[in-house]
């Protein structure tokens, strides 16, 4: 079997998804991925619960919803973390910068 009928085959038994409904996911998002538009090799994102797909992402993108949760809340959450954390290293690193001059 070739690789894209392969690849066809699994997201119709794990999705549902049929081949025109994936070329209108990958149509309507111009062929890059959901969310930080690359021109790159395109995975399915997926609702883990429902196994709905939401959309294409890269392999990085979708690692990183992965990492970061399913939900909406959890992936607000979890942003907000990550820029107060970035937020007081990068206060430390300027501290750093005015004391060491």
């Amino acid at each position: 079997m070739r690789k894209d009928k392969r690849e066809a085959y699994f997201r119709h038994y794990r999705y549902g998804l049929t081949p025109q409904t994936y070329a209108a996911l990958l149509a309507d998002q111009q062929g890059v991925c959901g969310i930080c538009e690359q021109d790159v090799e395109l995975h399915e994102d997926h609702d883990h619960t429902t196994k709905t797909v939401r959309g294409l992402l890269c392999q990085r993108c979708n690692q990183l919803l992965g990492h970061m949760g399913d939900t909406y809340e959890q992936v607000t959450q979890k942003s907000i973390a990550l820029l107060a954390y970035l937020n007081r290293t990068r206060l430390r690193s300027l501290i750093s910068v005015v004391h060491n001059a």
